[in-house]
């Protein structure tokens, strides 16, 4: 399953490394990415919903959104409707939580949905929670209108959603799947003397692949932000998670793709990683 979604074969991605030893710590470090197709997504999905049921939310005057369009929580939202059977006039962009009646191209039947009590923002992976606190704050006012706001993702960092909690006490967060960071002690799916030897491997790859020369403080060889994260998603993966995966600077070849601003075609066709500023959560960018 790890290998279902790889972007080079394993002998190319592995064959980029200098020596045997660091192709057997990087084909350790392989073993313990966690990937999510199509049934873990849609599974998760479905018990997002239960989530929702057992919090006694109002589901017949709730609303569903997601951040941002052409980013991975749309692509989610959509995972989310079908998956419980969701009419899709319940399902609105961001931009429009302050008024959902008031827009002019959605179907004709949303203006015969209750008005909504019930707010639900969906989203793929949650890793420090910066991005989702942001956009809850700049539209801090029209979240007053709802009676119960939800956040509900895939998989998360414990301390992305209680950043979310923190400052903003009344989103109810809950991810299905909770997930450590690699040098945390609680994650235990590597022994400390695998750790040890990880941690100096991807420090002397960082300048290959996610160098902070070329992507500021932002970059670091553990991820995004010091991300740490051993996770992907079928359709994409976290920035977050450990670059040598993912990155595609100076003819890097991924072992699993990534697919947003960081990756871009070249003038001769092939997919190279540009500086940008900024970034994001989510599958696109955390």
């Amino acid at each position: 399953k790890v290998l279902q979604y790889a972007g080079c074969s394993a002998e190319q991605w592995l064959a980029q490394f200098d020596h045997d030893e660091d192709r057997l710590t990087a084909l350790s470090l392989l073993c313990r990415v966690v990937v999510f197709d199509m049934g873990d997504v849609r599974l998760a999905c479905r018990r997002m919903y239960a989530f929702l049921e057992r919090a006694g939310a109002d589901l017949s005057r709730a609303v569903y959104t997601s951040f941002a369009y052409g980013k991975s929580g749309g692509l989610l939202q959509y995972f989310f409707r079908n998956a419980n059977h969701i009419h899709h006039t319940t399902n609105i962009p961001w931009c429009a939580i302050g008024a959902p009646h008031e827009l002019k191209d959605g179907p004709p039947r949303r203006a015969e949905v209750p008005e909504p009590t019930v707010l639900v923002v969906v989203d793929d992976f949650c890793g420090t929670g910066r991005e989702m606190v942001n956009y809850f704050k700049q539209r801090r006012e029209d979240l007053e209108r709802y009676e119960r706001v939800f956040f509900l993702c895939v998989v998360a960092y414990e301390a992305g959603l209680q950043r979310i909690a923190r400052e903003l006490p009344n989103v109810t967060c809950h991810a299905v799947y909770l997930h450590y960071k690699l040098f945390d002690p609680r994650y235990t799916a590597m022994s400390p003397a695998e750790k040890e030897r990880a941690r100096p491997f991807l420090e002397r790859y960082a300048e290959r692949t996610y160098p902070c020369s070329e992507f500021g403080s932002i970059a670091t060889p553990f991820g995004y932000r010091d991300g740490q994260s051993l996770v992907a998603f079928f359709y994409n993966t976290p920035s977050n998670t450990l670059p040598i995966f993912w990155s595609v600077y100076k003819g890097w070849q991924p072992i699993f793709q990534r697919y947003d601003s960081y990756n871009v075609v070249g003038r001769g066709g092939a997919e190279q990683e540009v500086p940008r500023p900024g970034g994001g959560e989510g599958a696109d960018e955390e």
